[in-house]
């Protein structure tokens, strides 16, 4: 599993990239590194992961690992917006099932984070409601990751 994170901090945006086949312990890795220093805005981007790779247990690490997360003093509150991508009516995709048990289980943990899934990167930029990312959607998301006000990762 490759997962790409760049924080821009003007803008207070994380942007999680997660590809190819989930890794538990990779994710899990990458996220206590992310903690150090959590963004107030997140995108999830998940259009290159293999979601058939996710087993029921990982997801129940993941969501015990969140919970534990998310009640430390190092919790940012603010929201996470999920993109994927599938080639299939919303019926038949993993990622919206696996969206909705996860709605489920932050709804009965009361996370305080919002979360919410999109099919596009606009539309999750836009539902964030940050102006000052908004107007630099353009540049945040094609420009080079490695300029000067972000911190940025790659882990394997």
């Amino acid at each position: 599993m490759a997962i790409d994170f760049v924080h821009y901090h003007d803008t207070d945006l994380a942007i999680h990239t997660w590809t190819d086949a989930f890794n538990l312990k990779g994710m899990l890795r990458a996220t206590r590194a992310y903690l150090l220093t959590p963004a107030k805005f997140e995108v999830l981007d998940i259009r290159g992961l293999n979601l058939d790779t996710i087993t029921s247990m990982d997801l129940f690490k993941l969501a015990e690992h969140l919970r534990l997360a998310y009640q430390s003093d190092r919790h940012v509150p603010g929201k996470t917006a999920i993109v994927y991508h599938e080639d299939v009516p919303p019926i038949y995709s993993s990622s919206q099932r696996l969206f909705h048990s996860f709605s489920i289980w932050a709804k009965e943990h009361r996370l305080p984070r919002d979360f919410a899934l999109f099919p596009s990167m606009e539309d999750a930029i836009a539902w964030l409601g940050s102006r000052e990312i908004q107007a630099d959607l353009t540049e945040t998301l094609s420009s080079d990751p490695h300029e000067e006000n972000s911190d940025q990762a790659l882990t394997a």
